[in-house]
């Protein structure tokens, strides 16, 4: 309920942010929304994150991104088929917000207004 609810608010944004698909035979239950920063001109993910951290809200980049730019990999002789500029995107441009059970609505309007006023700040309405 919570990541539906995160997920409908927060789409009137869709044209500088996306969210993942929940396919309709799918049942997910997502402790986290992961939210993609597409490319704009205004702003970017560590601009949105800045703001939502500075709000008190806690962020998680997405684990792992691009596998092969983790330190791990540093040293190691490996090869991939083909450029991962996906893996590098989501990388580079994805983050999570929490939306466990324990976040009641007065927490998640919390995080809404944040969004919103973030993107009044760039003049940005929906």
């Amino acid at each position: 309920e919570n990541y539906n609810h995160m997920v409908r608010n927060l789409s009137r944004y869709e044209s500088f942010l996306s969210f993942v698909k929940v396919l309709p035979k799918a049942h997910p239950s997502p402790f986290g929304v992961p939210i993609t920063v597409k490319k704009n001109l205004l702003f970017d993910r560590k601009d949105l994150v800045g703001f939502l951290e500075s709000r008190k809200i806690h962020t998680r980049p997405v684990f792992g991104g691009n596998l092969v730019r983790q330190p791990m990999f540093k040293g190691l002789n490996y090869s991939t088929p083909y450029p991962l500029i996906g893996s590098d995107y989501v990388m580079n441009n994805t983050f999570w917000i929490g939306c466990h059970p324990a976040l009641t609505q007065c927490h998640l309007n919390y995080v809404l207004e944040a969004f919103e006023d973030f993107f009044n700040g760039y003049s940005i309405t929906s």
